[in-house]
């Protein structure tokens, strides 16, 4: 049997927004505005399990069918 691992590295998003800096952070910055801003629609659930919205920080969010198949 292989052997599996896996490597965590940095991940760099750019993105254009038709919207000032400031509503753009304020977004990105609650927990309740990036879940709406997020959500892949109707049919889905999501959930932020951990948000710690500062430098070094962690961000983790799941999402997926409501039920439960792909």
């Amino acid at each position: 049997m292989s052997e599996r691992s896996v490597i965590h590295s940095t991940i760099v998003l750019e993105r254009s927004y038709d919207a000032s800096p400031a509503r753009v952070f304020a977004a990105w910055s609650d927990p309740a505005a990036l879940q709406r801003w997020g959500s892949p629609g109707e049919g889905w659930e999501s959930s932020i399990e951990c948000f710690e919205f500062q430098v070094g920080g962690i961000a983790l969010s799941r999402f997926g069918p409501k039920d439960g198949e792909s």
